[in-house]
């Protein structure tokens, strides 16, 4: 038996490229790696700059000012005319879980003029709360310095010395009026009839006192981000 082996020689030629080809070439390579290096260096930069930030508001309590500007505890926060004497808040029973910790209802010493003291509802911060929530609840005692309407509860002080950093606000003894008008509901469905629901002219009173204080956060700029009505 006979085997033949054909080999196959494929040559190819290769012809120069017209004038200037290889410089285009090479600008076709090196520019997208140059820009992908300068890209990768400020990332990097950027990256190690917000960590040493980090590490340097993560050292102390940061304070927030309506603005707002951020303090270290480097610079220390100023008391103003709304702080409290950590002494004259007494804390009397929890009223629930607020936005950024426990909420109690207590007594205020010398925070409304004329009243030795005062119901008020105390807001606390979690001591597990981040650095971020922390600061939020800060600036928004910051923010409420700056209200004076009668339809939107109001700041009575803050004790920012020493912690836990406490929030003193105006007590709404029946609770938010989602709440309130809910407790009126009768617990079984075949008694609707024995609800003691407020008067329509109580109800729409409501509708424009609500409105009232929303239309002035509006008016100033403000956004109410928990309306619990």
């Amino acid at each position: 038996m006979c085997t033949l082996v054909h080999q196959c020689n494929t040559v190819f030629n290769v012809y120069p490229g017209p004038p200037g080809y290889e410089n285009h070439l090479y600008v076709m390579i090196f520019v997208p790696m140059v820009a992908v290096l300068i890209i990768c260096l400020l990332a990097t930069f950027t990256i190690i700059n917000r960590k040493k930030n980090s590490d340097r508001l993560g050292n102390g309590v940061l304070y927030a000012s309506v603005n707002p500007e951020y303090f270290s505890a480097a610079e220390m926060y100023v008391p103003d005319e709304w702080e409290v004497l950590r002494e004259k808040i007494t804390m009397n029973r929890e009223l629930g879980q607020g936005s950024f910790g426990m909420v109690y209802e207590g007594v205020a010493k010398g925070v409304v003029k004329g009243e030795p003291e005062t119901c008020v509802a105390i807001k606390t911060v979690n001591e597990s709360a981040s650095m971020r929530e922390r600061i939020e609840f800060l600036n928004e005692a910051s923010v409420m310095k700056e209200f004076s309407c009668h339809h939107v509860v109001r700041l009575l002080g803050v004790v920012s010395q020493g912690q836990p950093t406490l929030v003193i606000m105006e007590l709404m003894t029946k609770g938010d009026l989602k709440s309130h008008l809910r407790s009126l509901r009768a617990k079984d469905p075949s008694q609707s009839y024995s609800l003691n629901l407020p008067p329509l002219k109580k109800i729409i009173q409501m509708a424009g006192e609500i409105a009232d204080g929303m239309s002035y956060l509006n008016a100033n700029k403000f956004v109410h981000r928990d309306l619990a009505a």
